[in-house]
Protein backbone atom coordinates (compact mmCIF):
# COMPACT_ATOMS: atom_id res chain seq x y z
CA UNK A 1 0.00 0.00 0.00
CA UNK A 2 1.26 3.45 -0.88
CA UNK A 3 -0.68 6.47 0.66
CA UNK A 4 0.42 9.23 -1.98
CA UNK A 5 -0.07 12.81 0.44
CA UNK A 6 -0.90 15.63 -1.96
CA UNK A 7 -3.16 14.91 -5.51
CA UNK A 8 -5.93 17.53 -6.86
CA UNK A 9 -7.22 14.52 -8.90
CA UNK A 10 -10.74 16.34 -8.23
CA UNK A 11 -9.16 18.92 -10.85
CA UNK A 12 -11.03 19.26 -14.05
CA UNK A 13 -7.76 18.78 -16.23
CA UNK A 14 -8.81 15.28 -15.42
CA UNK A 15 -11.95 15.37 -16.35
CA UNK A 16 -12.42 12.22 -19.03
CA UNK A 17 -9.87 10.57 -18.02
CA UNK A 18 -10.64 10.40 -13.72
CA UNK A 19 -12.30 6.93 -14.11
CA UNK A 20 -9.31 5.06 -15.21
CA UNK A 21 -7.27 6.77 -12.94
CA UNK A 22 -8.95 5.96 -10.04
CA UNK A 23 -8.89 2.29 -11.37
CA UNK A 24 -4.95 2.45 -10.87
CA UNK A 25 -5.31 3.60 -8.02
CA UNK A 26 -7.33 0.71 -6.76
CA UNK A 27 -5.13 -2.12 -8.50
CA UNK A 28 -2.35 -0.41 -6.70
CA UNK A 29 -4.41 -0.29 -3.47
CA UNK A 30 -3.22 3.04 -2.78
CA UNK A 31 -4.68 5.72 -0.57
CA UNK A 32 -4.91 9.89 -1.43
CA UNK A 33 -5.36 12.71 -0.13
CA UNK A 34 -7.59 14.96 -1.94
CA UNK A 35 -6.00 18.41 -1.30
CA UNK A 36 -8.57 21.78 -2.12
CA UNK A 37 -7.23 25.11 -2.40
CA UNK A 38 -10.62 27.05 -3.30
CA UNK A 39 -14.42 26.75 -2.08
CA UNK A 40 -14.67 24.82 -5.55
CA UNK A 41 -12.14 23.03 -5.20
CA UNK A 42 -12.91 21.51 -1.80
CA UNK A 43 -15.90 20.91 -2.77
CA UNK A 44 -15.07 18.56 -5.79
CA UNK A 45 -12.47 16.87 -3.81
CA UNK A 46 -15.07 16.32 -0.85
CA UNK A 47 -17.67 14.57 -3.71
CA UNK A 48 -15.39 12.54 -4.88
CA UNK A 49 -13.58 11.14 -1.83
CA UNK A 50 -17.01 10.60 -1.07
CA UNK A 51 -17.68 8.08 -4.09
CA UNK A 52 -14.39 6.12 -3.07
CA UNK A 53 -12.83 4.78 0.02
CA UNK A 54 -9.27 5.24 -0.96
CA UNK A 55 -9.32 8.98 -1.02
CA UNK A 56 -9.46 11.08 2.03
CA UNK A 57 -9.82 15.26 1.53
CA UNK A 58 -7.74 17.98 2.89
CA UNK A 59 -9.90 21.95 2.73
CA UNK A 60 -8.28 24.92 2.93
CA UNK A 61 -7.34 28.42 0.95
CA UNK A 62 -4.24 28.85 -0.95
CA UNK A 63 -2.56 31.94 -0.33
CA UNK A 64 -2.83 32.50 -3.92
CA UNK A 65 -6.75 32.43 -3.62
CA UNK A 66 -6.74 34.01 0.04
CA UNK A 67 -7.90 38.04 -0.97
CA UNK A 68 -10.89 37.15 0.08
CA UNK A 69 -10.35 34.54 2.64
CA UNK A 70 -12.66 35.91 5.50
CA UNK A 71 -16.37 34.50 3.87
CA UNK A 72 -13.78 31.46 2.89
CA UNK A 73 -12.58 30.30 6.04
CA UNK A 74 -16.33 29.97 6.75
CA UNK A 75 -16.91 27.60 4.32
CA UNK A 76 -13.80 25.97 4.95
CA UNK A 77 -14.84 25.87 8.71
CA UNK A 78 -18.21 24.22 7.25
CA UNK A 79 -16.55 21.54 5.24
CA UNK A 80 -14.19 20.99 7.49
CA UNK A 81 -16.90 18.84 9.62
CA UNK A 82 -17.24 16.24 7.28
CA UNK A 83 -16.39 12.73 7.97
CA UNK A 84 -14.01 12.68 5.01
CA UNK A 85 -12.15 15.55 5.46
CA UNK A 86 -8.86 14.68 7.66
CA UNK A 87 -6.76 17.59 7.60
CA UNK A 88 -6.67 21.58 6.75
CA UNK A 89 -4.84 23.07 3.82
CA UNK A 90 -3.43 23.60 1.65
CA UNK A 91 -2.70 27.18 3.31
CA UNK A 92 0.94 29.10 3.71
CA UNK A 93 2.56 31.71 1.93
CA UNK A 94 3.89 31.83 -2.18
CA UNK A 95 5.64 35.14 -2.42
CA UNK A 96 7.02 34.19 -5.84
CA UNK A 97 3.19 34.90 -7.47
CA UNK A 98 2.51 38.93 -7.14
CA UNK A 99 -1.09 38.01 -6.93
CA UNK A 100 -1.96 38.56 -3.09
CA UNK A 101 0.04 40.57 -0.90
CA UNK A 102 1.97 39.13 1.58
CA UNK A 103 -0.06 40.53 5.15
CA UNK A 104 -3.18 39.21 3.37
CA UNK A 105 -1.33 35.84 2.97
CA UNK A 106 -0.33 35.91 6.33
CA UNK A 107 -3.45 36.58 7.71
CA UNK A 108 -5.23 33.55 6.05
CA UNK A 109 -2.44 31.47 7.13
CA UNK A 110 -2.79 32.36 10.66
CA UNK A 111 -6.72 31.52 11.06
CA UNK A 112 -6.26 28.72 9.02
CA UNK A 113 -3.85 27.31 11.36
CA UNK A 114 -5.95 28.43 14.43
CA UNK A 115 -8.90 26.70 13.00
CA UNK A 116 -6.75 23.62 12.77
CA UNK A 117 -6.12 23.92 16.25
CA UNK A 118 -9.42 23.92 17.21
CA UNK A 119 -10.62 20.81 15.37
CA UNK A 120 -7.34 19.05 15.94
CA UNK A 121 -6.55 18.67 12.71
CA UNK A 122 -3.45 18.59 10.72
CA UNK A 123 -2.07 21.33 8.26
CA UNK A 124 -0.87 20.87 4.35
CA UNK A 125 1.33 23.77 4.23
CA UNK A 126 2.38 25.43 0.88
CA UNK A 127 5.53 27.32 1.16
CA UNK A 128 6.97 29.20 -1.84
CA UNK A 129 10.03 31.36 -1.38
CA UNK A 130 8.69 32.15 1.88
CA UNK A 131 10.72 30.29 4.01
CA UNK A 132 11.49 32.64 7.11
CA UNK A 133 8.21 33.96 7.49
CA UNK A 134 6.57 30.42 7.17
CA UNK A 135 8.68 29.10 9.72
CA UNK A 136 7.53 32.26 11.91
CA UNK A 137 4.25 32.03 11.61
CA UNK A 138 3.95 28.22 12.49
CA UNK A 139 6.15 28.66 15.58
CA UNK A 140 4.20 31.07 16.73
CA UNK A 141 1.14 30.07 15.98
CA UNK A 142 0.50 26.06 15.49
CA UNK A 143 1.44 23.16 17.45
CA UNK A 144 0.45 20.20 15.70
CA UNK A 145 1.63 17.43 13.11
CA UNK A 146 1.23 18.14 9.42
CA UNK A 147 3.18 18.18 5.80
CA UNK A 148 5.24 20.94 4.51
CA UNK A 149 3.88 20.19 1.17
CA UNK A 150 6.64 19.74 -2.10
CA UNK A 151 9.35 21.06 0.51
CA UNK A 152 11.71 24.02 -1.19
CA UNK A 153 13.38 24.64 1.64
CA UNK A 154 16.75 24.84 2.87
CA UNK A 155 18.62 21.74 5.30
CA UNK A 156 18.61 24.37 8.19
CA UNK A 157 14.99 24.94 8.06
CA UNK A 158 14.27 21.44 7.02
CA UNK A 159 15.67 20.85 10.61
CA UNK A 160 13.71 23.20 12.12
CA UNK A 161 9.95 22.30 10.77
CA UNK A 162 10.81 18.75 11.64
CA UNK A 163 11.29 19.85 15.48
CA UNK A 164 7.63 21.88 15.05
CA UNK A 165 6.64 18.49 14.67
CA UNK A 166 5.96 18.49 10.94
CA UNK A 167 6.53 15.74 7.94
CA UNK A 168 8.08 17.10 4.64
CA UNK A 169 6.58 16.34 1.37
CA UNK A 170 8.72 15.04 -0.88
CA UNK A 171 7.64 14.86 -4.33
CA UNK A 172 8.54 14.62 -8.22
CA UNK A 173 11.26 17.63 -7.86
CA UNK A 174 13.18 14.87 -5.96
CA UNK A 175 13.91 13.11 -9.02
CA UNK A 176 15.46 16.00 -11.29
CA UNK A 177 18.58 16.08 -11.92
CA UNK A 178 19.31 19.74 -10.43
CA UNK A 179 17.26 19.20 -7.20
CA UNK A 180 20.93 18.22 -5.42
CA UNK A 181 19.76 20.21 -2.26
CA UNK A 182 16.72 18.47 -1.54
CA UNK A 183 18.28 15.07 -2.71
CA UNK A 184 20.77 15.67 0.16
CA UNK A 185 17.90 16.94 2.63
CA UNK A 186 15.84 13.35 1.59
CA UNK A 187 19.38 11.56 2.10
CA UNK A 188 20.35 13.16 5.63
CA UNK A 189 16.59 13.08 7.41
CA UNK A 190 15.52 10.14 8.53
CA UNK A 191 12.53 8.31 6.77
CA UNK A 192 10.30 8.80 9.59
CA UNK A 193 9.70 12.44 8.73
CA UNK A 194 9.21 12.29 4.92
CA UNK A 195 5.83 11.70 3.39
CA UNK A 196 5.07 11.27 -0.47
CA UNK A 197 3.34 13.18 -3.14
CA UNK A 198 2.80 13.73 -6.61
CA UNK A 199 0.90 17.57 -6.81
CA UNK A 200 -0.56 16.39 -9.55
CA UNK A 201 -1.10 17.55 -12.31
CA UNK A 202 1.93 19.55 -11.57
CA UNK A 203 5.36 18.72 -11.01
CA UNK A 204 5.36 15.39 -13.05
CA UNK A 205 8.86 13.34 -11.95
CA UNK A 206 11.52 12.20 -14.18
CA UNK A 207 11.00 11.03 -16.67
CA UNK A 208 8.24 13.06 -17.79
CA UNK A 209 9.12 16.08 -16.30
CA UNK A 210 7.31 18.63 -18.36
CA UNK A 211 4.34 16.72 -18.56
CA UNK A 212 0.62 16.39 -16.95
CA UNK A 213 1.58 14.47 -13.43
CA UNK A 214 -0.32 12.14 -12.74
CA UNK A 215 -1.65 10.62 -9.08
CA UNK A 216 -0.12 6.73 -9.51
CA UNK A 217 3.47 8.62 -10.38
CA UNK A 218 3.98 8.88 -7.00
CA UNK A 219 5.63 5.59 -7.53
CA UNK A 220 8.26 7.04 -9.00
CA UNK A 221 8.99 9.52 -6.09
CA UNK A 222 9.21 6.14 -3.61
CA UNK A 223 11.67 4.46 -5.82
CA UNK A 224 13.88 7.61 -5.90
CA UNK A 225 13.97 8.14 -2.57
CA UNK A 226 15.26 4.70 -1.95
CA UNK A 227 17.53 4.96 -4.18
CA UNK A 228 19.15 8.09 -2.40
CA UNK A 229 18.63 6.41 1.19
CA UNK A 230 19.75 3.58 -0.40
CA UNK A 231 17.01 1.28 0.68
CA UNK A 232 14.51 -1.12 -0.89
CA UNK A 233 11.32 0.29 -2.30
CA UNK A 234 9.26 -1.59 -0.58
CA UNK A 235 10.69 -0.21 2.92
CA UNK A 236 10.25 3.35 1.61
CA UNK A 237 6.55 2.58 0.60
CA UNK A 238 6.04 0.91 4.34
CA UNK A 239 7.56 3.61 5.85
CA UNK A 240 6.21 6.81 4.24
CA UNK A 241 2.59 4.92 4.23
CA UNK A 242 2.80 4.77 7.83
CA UNK A 243 3.90 8.11 8.58
CA UNK A 244 0.84 9.63 6.31
CA UNK A 245 -1.18 7.22 8.64
CA UNK A 246 -0.01 8.73 11.37
CA UNK A 247 -0.19 12.07 10.14
CA UNK A 248 -3.88 11.93 8.70
CA UNK A 249 -5.14 8.52 10.35
CA UNK A 250 -6.44 5.55 9.00
CA UNK A 251 -5.08 1.47 9.40
CA UNK A 252 -2.23 0.68 6.96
Amino acid sequence: MMFNTHSHLQDSVFDGKRDELIQDVKQLGMKVLLVGYTPEMNRAAIALAEQHDHFVVAVGIHPNHADDWEPQLQIVRELARHEKVVAIGECGLDYHWDTVDKHTQQAAFVAQLELATELQLPIVVHMRKAMEDTYAILSSTYQGPGVMHCYSGDAEYAKKFIELGLHLGIGGPVTFKNATELQSIVATTDLRHLLVETDDPYLAPTPFRGQQNIVTHVQYVIEHIALIKQLDVATVTKATTTNAMQVFGGES
